[in-house]
């Protein structure tokens, strides 16, 4: 009996799509990018030409949002943990190759090698970003 209430609990978490069960590291979406650069070009593209991201998908990704006062296409690849412990990954696309803050939010983001950073005064949200290659960065946002 707990077994099937867990396998259920799994199951509307992934429908409803409130938590993540994967959790794709750096590396991972480092090689995401690389290895498919092209198709999520094209995507990029559509984002900016339509002005949205609705309808636009792709395997491996939560969700692809657009921020047009960035020019930004922010491919969300998950999140998890609750309160104050919530992290979220993913990768953006920016034209003008240039680190964005967290979804397009401003943020004075500080060069710390080959990242960026914010931290929240409060201390309450920390980001880092970096370059995976021209236009095309990680993040991560853990509030």
């Amino acid at each position: 009996m707990k077994k099937c209430f867990a396998l259920g609990l799994v199951f509307l978490c992934l429908l409803a799509g409130g938590c993540s069960m994967l959790r794709m590291d750096q590396g991972e979406i480092t090689a995401l990018v690389q290895d498919h650069t092209q198709e999520l070009e094209d995507i990029a593209r559509r984002a900016l030409e339509q002005g949205d991201a609705q309808g636009l998908s792709y395997a491996g990704v939560q969700e692809v949002l657009y921020h047009p006062e960035h020019q930004m296409v922010d491919f969300l690849c998950g999140g998890w943990g609750e309160g104050d412990q919530t992290v979220y990954v993913g990768f953006y696309y920016v034209p003008q190759d240039q680190p964005q803050g967290f979804q397009g939010t401003e943020m004075t983001l500080i060069q710390e090698g080959e990242a960026w950073t914010y931290e929240d005064p409060q201390g309450n949200s920390r980001y880092r970003t970096q370059r995976i290659q021209p236009g095309w960065f990680y993040y991560e946002m853990t509030f």
